[in-house]
């Protein structure tokens, strides 16, 4: 949607459609206008006590050796930190739910001292789920494609190709195939969005979810993507979870915390990140 705060002192939405909910929150203060916001949209969810303190985390260890060493330079300057991570860079071939057996073997080990010292480990994940392996090779893909998890290409049953993170976007517009011509992938009007385009980094408008097309859904894939990582997290470790999400939604807090993305290990870049938690 647009948004425009003109002619003053009116408010001007011009949507793709749908039905605009108005909320309106009063209090003499900041904290008077939150708590009732949060009472529509649901309070953020309490981490576990852990997550709380000193994470480390970057992209580009690429093998065990200079994780290893990561560790033992924080050990040695003594430096109380209690959650290490690794990025896709660990995984093989960035397969979701792998490992590098061969650039990282022993990381099952290390993790294990990690839990040993009350330490903690956070892998990232893509969920992006890859297509392109052997048949009855990659079980993530072949069990989706049984319980037909995955979204559809428009009036199909085949599977949509193209995400990235946990937002549904691809960095070519739409599918690898291009969107199809109808009011869903090209409206009669569009928002002044980035590339001009609904589908511009993002999935086809007619992609097919289980409860409706992407163009009802955009904003909502990150939101019930925590919600079930959060449910499932719960239910096989019985704790409470930690879950980092680079999408949210007004109360996505409830299930996951919020990301604001990658960033250098400077104070400026440091500076620029708090606007984002605030």
């Amino acid at each position: 949607m647009d948004i425009d705060l003109q002619p003053l002192p009116a408010i001007t939405y011009t949507t793709i459609g749908g039905i605009i909910d108005l909320y309106l929150f009063t209090g003499a203060t900041a904290q008077d206008v939150i708590q009732p916001y949060w009472d529509v949209i649901g309070k953020p969810a309490m981490p576990p006590y852990w997550s709380l303190g000193f994470h480390l985390c970057r992209y580009g260890y690429n093998n065990i050796d200079n994780l290893r060493a990561v560790i033992q330079r924080m050990h040695d300057f003594e430096f109380p930190y209690d959650v290490q991570w690794t990025d896709i860079d660990a995984m093989l071939s960035h397969l979701d739910f792998t490992y590098d057996q061969t650039q990282f073997t022993g990381l099952p080990d290390l993790v294990r001292s990690f839990h040993s010292e009350g330490k903690h480990y956070v892998n990232i994940i893509d969920p992006g789920i890859s297509k392109t392996q052997p048949s009855g090779t990659y079980p993530p893909y072949d069990d989706g494609l049984k319980k037909a998890i995955f979204m559809t290409k428009f009036n199909s049953t085949e599977p949509i190709t193209g995400k990235d993170m946990n937002e549904p976007s691809n960095f070519v517009d739409g599918s690898h195939d291009g969107c199809t011509d109808n009011s869903l992938d090209k409206p009669p009007f569009i928002p002044h969005v980035l590339g001009d385009s609904l589908s511009a980094k993002t999935l086809c408008p007619s992609a097919q979810h289980a409860l409706s097309f992407h163009y009802n859904l955009h904003n909502m894939y990150g939101y019930f993507e925590a919600k079930a990582t959060n449910l499932a997290l719960k239910t096989i470790r019985r704790k409470r979870p930690f879950v980092l999400s680079r999408s949210s939604f007004p109360g996505s807090g409830q299930y996951t915390a919020h990301w604001t993305g990658d960033n250098r290990a400077t104070h400026e870049d440091m500076y620029f990140s708090i606007p984002g938690a605030y």
